[in-house]
């Protein structure tokens, strides 16, 4: 799960007891500050190194209105397998 979406876990429904219950593994983000989570356990947080500007929202826009791939940013591969498994649809 990226970081944008999993800073903001304790807001939805049931959030806490998610975030106690079961295991996460976070992408950061150079703009986002996880250090009270880097101690859990059951989370563990992996270290983006090329902090890739395509937010997950945005990604998912591509394909469900532009239909543009930036294949600098996904990878060919991530693409075909995307629109064989019907992922993003709506």
């Amino acid at each position: 799960m990226g970081a944008d979406n999993f800073i903001n876990m304790e807001k939805w429904k049931d959030g806490q007891e998610l975030l106690d219950r079961y295991n996460y593994i976070v992408l950061d983000r150079e703009d986002i500050d996880l250090a009270k989570y880097a101690n859990r356990k059951n989370i563990s947080i992996i270290k983006n190194e090329t902090y890739n500007t395509c937010s997950s929202s945005e990604f998912r826009g591509m394909f469900k209105e532009e239909k543009r791939y930036n294949k600098e940013i996904i990878p060919d591969l991530v693409i075909d397998y995307i629109l064989e498994n019907g992922l993003y649809r709506y």
